[in-house]
């Protein structure tokens, strides 16, 4: 295997000379994201369930792009160049309705987490314990409880890759082939994204606009990754 140091320098080599491009390619994602989120998000006053069932649409429209951010970085790092149309290229049937199943199944795993959340504040409150004392209390043991979706987050991070690579597989099929090729690897990817950090705060200080050069430097060392460990 190799070190999160040869990911970021693989990285760094595909974007050698199209970090312009490949900022732009972030941009139009979030750009496109954001307008979806926006339009979805919008308030019906008086009528808060169509406000939820919206917004919810909006989270599963915006899903498929990901795939399209996945295959352009993914295509770049192989020696292909970066086309915008790229990124609406998950607005499949096959790629959508797999990108649902992933996210349902990720959100099932965060459900132990809600529940506990749940009876400890309606218990603590109950039993007349202070929100200063019962605040902090909760937070980390929601967090804790919620461990198990972040590894199944990481178990499924594969998926669109797989997509993209092996046409010819089903949506379960990517999912449990996610899984077994991240089996002892989720950690590697945990701790690579956690290495982009620095300069992700950079990015912040920079009104959030060097956050689009970390995203395309952090989604290409993902994509070294992917390509390490596919085998």
């Amino acid at each position: 295997m190799k070190t999160l140091s040869e990911y970021r320098a693989e990285a760094r080599q595909a974007l050698k000379g199209k970090w312009g491009t490949s900022a732009l390619f972030v941009f139009v994602y979030a750009v496109v994201a954001l307008i979806i989120n926006g339009v979805t998000s919008i308030p019906v006053p008086g009528m808060e369930a169509i406000t939820t069932g919206a917004s919810l649409l909006g989270m599963l429209i915006i899903l498929p792009l990901a795939y399209g951010m996945t295959v352009g970085f993914l295509g770049q790092l192989r020696g292909r160049e970066l086309e915008v149309g790229q990124i609406f290229s998950g607005y499949n049937r096959r790629v959508w309705v797999t990108e649902i199943v992933k996210f349902l199944y990720i959100i099932l795993w965060g459900i132990p987490a809600i529940i506990i959340a749940i009876v400890l504040f309606t218990g603590g409150a109950m039993a007349g314990m202070d929100l200063d004392t019962l605040m902090p209390i909760g937070i980390f043991v929601t967090l804790v409880a919620m461990i198990p979706m972040y590894i199944k987050t990481y178990a499924y991070s594969m998926v669109e890759y797989l997509l993209a690579d092996n046409p010819e597989l089903s949506n379960r099929e990517a999912l449990r082939e996610s899984e077994r090729i991240t089996n002892g690897h989720k950690m590697r990817l945990f701790l690579l994204d956690l290495s982009f950090i620095g300069w992700t705060l950079l990015g912040i200080l920079t009104l959030f606009i060097g956050l689009l050069w970390v995203g395309a430097y952090q989604y290409t060392a993902r994509a070294a990754y992917y390509e390490d460990i596919k085998d």
